[in-house]
C-alpha cells in the first residue's frame, strides 16, 4: 500500500510540474480530442481526459508527458471504465514509438485496437498499446481488453523499460502469437507492482497470455493469471539470440487462477456448447482453443482433445481462436477428411505449436488461412517429439511458408501428411522444415504453387534447410507442384 501511495504522489508531482491540458468532448475543456492535446503538449505536461468514448489511435510523438483520465486526480476507479480510448480496429489504441524518455499512461480502458503495422507492414503488434523505443513507460490502472494483433494482442513492448501497476489485460486476441502481452528483445527492466497488482487472464493466441522473447529476467507479480501455476503454455519464452537459448526468465507470484485445469480428456464438436463440461462425446465443448486452455498438461498422464466430425470455424465475431497446442496434449480428429479446421479466410496462423512438444496431431484437415506476410497456416517453433499423422493442410494462401512451417524442430515424424493446393506470392508454397531428426513417411505434396509475384519461387513442395541428424523421406509423392 505504501508503494502505491508513493506512486500516486509521484504521478501528482509530475502533473504539477507542467501544464495540465484538459480534454472534454462537450467542448468545455482545452481540447475535444486527446491527440490534439498531446500535439500541443510539452515535456512534463499532463493531458487529462474527461469521461467519454474517444475513437482515436493516439500517438505520443516523442512527448514526455502523463496521459490520464480523472482517476489520476480523484482516485475514483469508475473513471477507468468511463474513459475509453476505442481504436475502432484501425491501429493500436496508443502508440509510443519515438524513444520517449518518460511516459505515463493512467486510468483508461483501451479497447478495439488492431495493432501497429511494422516489419513488412503486414505484421501488427500491440492492439491496445504498442511500445518501441529506449525510454521508460509506466502503465497504471488501465483496462486493456478486446484488442487484437498479429503478436501482443493487448500490449507489445520492444526495447523500452516498462512498469505495470494495476493494469488488467484480458480477453485480447492474436492471430499468431500472444493474445495478452509480449516483451520483445533485451528489455532491461520489466516491473510488475507488487502492491497495486496487475491481472493477465483469458487472452487467446499461440500461446495465450505472456511471452518473453530474448529477455533475461521477468518477475511476474499478479493478482490473477489464467492459471495459478503457469507452465510454458500460458507463460511462454523464446529466443532468436543464442545467448538466450533455453533460458527461462520467469519467476511468479500469483494470488488467483482464473480457471482450474481439467485433468481429463476433452471432447469438442462444431455443435457443442462452451458452457458444457466437455468430458464426454455427448457433452462436447464448441471451441478447440477453449479445450486446450482447460486441459491439464501432465507428463505422467498425457491427455487428448478429441475432435468430432464437422467443420470447426476459428472465427467467431471479432474474435479469432487460434489452435495452440500444449505439451503432453494430443489433438485427434475423426478423420483426415471428416474433421475440418477452417480459418475462414482470416489472416495469419491457424494452428501453432510453439515451444511445446511430446504431442501427436492426427486425423484432421486444416484449410482456409490467408496471410500477406511470412506466416504459415500451420506454424511450429522450438518444439520436440511431435508426430503428425493423417493430417492435411490445403487451400491456404500466404507470402511465405504457406502450408506448414517448422523452425527449430527436433525428433519430428510426418506420416501420411498431405500438403495440397497451397499458394504463395513469393517463396515456399508447401512446407519448410528446419531442425534435427525428421522423417517424412508416405506423404503427398501436390498442387502447390510458389512465386507468382517473383516470376518463380525456389520451392513449391518441400524445403528442408539446416537439418542436423537424420533427414528421411520415404514413400512420398510429389505431383503437379509449380515454382
Amino acid at each position: 500500500m505504501r508503494r502505491f501511495l508513493l506512486l500516486v504522489a509521484l504521478c501528482l508531482a509530475v502533473a504539477l510540474s507542467g501544464v495540465t491540458l484538459t480534454v472534454r468532448q462537450d467542448g468545455m475543456g482545452d481540447y475535444t480530442e486527446i491527440q490534439s492535446a498531446i500535439d500541443a503538449s510539452a515535456d512534463g505536461d499532463t493531458v487529462l481526459a474527461w469521461p467519454g468514448r474517444y475513437f482515436e489511435n493516439v500517438i505520443l510523438n516523442g512527448h514526455n508527458i502523463t496521459l490520464a483520465s480523472r482517476e489520476l486526480t480523484t482516485g475514483d476507479e469508475s473513471y477507468i471504465h468511463s474513459t475509453i480510448i476505442d481504436g475502432d480496429y484501425q491501429n493500436s489504441c496508443i502508440r509510443i514509438c519515438d524513444d520517449e524518455d518518460d511516459v505515463s499512461i493512467r486510468g483508461f480502458t483501451l479497447t478495439r485496437g488492431s495493432g501497429c503495422p511494422f516489419y513488412d507492414g503486414n505484421i501488427t503488434g500491440g492492439g491496445g498499446v504498442f511500445i518501441m523505443g529506449d525510454g521508460h513507460v509506466s502503465l497504471i490502472n488501465c483496462q486493456v481488453k478486446n484488442n487484437y494483433a498479429t503478436g501482443g494482442g493487448g500490449i507489445r513492448v520492444f526495447y523500452s523499460d516498462i512498469t505495470l501497476s494495476g493494469v488488467s489485460i484480458h480477453d485480447n486476441y492474436a492471430d499468431e502469437i500472444i493474445g495478452g502481452i509480449m516483451f520483445d528483445d533485451e528489455i532491461e527492466s520489466i516491473v510488475f507492482d507488487p502492491d497495486n497488482r496487475c491481472s493477465i487472464y483469458n487472452n487467446w493466441g499461440g500461446p495465450p497470455d505472456i511471452l518473453c522473447n530474448n529477455i533475461d529476467e521477468c518477475d511476474v507479480v499478479l493478482d490473477t493469471f489464467t492459471v495459478a501455476q503457469p507452465r510454458h503454455y500460458f507463460a511462454n519464452y523464446s529466443w532468436w539470440r543464442s545467448e538466450y537459448a533455453n533460458h527461462n526468465p520467469y519467476s511468479f507470484d500469483i494470488l488467483n487462477g482464473y480457471i482450474e485445469p481439467v485433468n481429463h480428456d476433452l471432447y469438442v464438436a462444431p455443435w457443442g456448447d462452451d458452457n458444457s463440461d466437455g468430458l464426454t462425446p455427448q457433452t462436447p465443448l464448441k471451441t478447440i482453443a477453449l479445450a486446450l486452455h482447460l486441459i491439464a498438461s501432465d507428463s505422467e498422464n498425457p491427455k487428448t482433445v478429441h475432435l468430432a466430425e464437422g467443420v470447426f470455424n476459428l472465427q467467431d465475431g471479432d474474435a479469432y481462436y487460434i489452435v495452440s497446442l500444449k505439451r503432453y496434449v494430443n489433438l485427434v480428429g475423426s478423420g483426415q477428411e471428416t474433421s475440418i479446421i477452417d480459418a475462414n479466410g482470416r489472416h495469419k496462423t491457424a494452428i501453432i505449436v510453439r515451444s511445446q512438444g511430446d504431442s501427436t496431431l492426427q486425423d484432421f484437415c486444416l484449410q482456409g488461412a490467408v496471410s500477406q506476410s511470412n506466416a504459415s497456416s500451420f506454424s511450429c517453433y522450438q518444439s520436440q517429439n511431435v508426430i503428425f499423422r493423417n493430417v492435411t493442410s490445403r487451400n491456404n494462401i500466404s507470402g511465405n511458408y504457406t502450408g506448414h512451417h517448422f523452425q527449430y524442430g527436433e525428433n519430428v515424424l510426418y506420416e501420411n501428411l498431405h500438403i495440397l493446393d497451397n499458394f504463395t506470392d513469393y517463396w515456399y508454397a508447401g512446407m519448410e522444415f528446419e531442425g534435427k531428426n525428421v522423417t517424412f513417411d508416405g506423404c503427398l505434396f501436390a498442387g502447390n504453387v510458389a512465386g507468382d509475384n517473383t516470376g518463380g519461387g525456389p520451392c513449391s513442395a518441400l524445403k528442408c534447410e539446416y537439418v542436423e541428424g537424420d533427414l528421411i523421406v520415404r514413400n512420398c509423392v510429389f505431383r503437379d507442384n509449380v515454382a
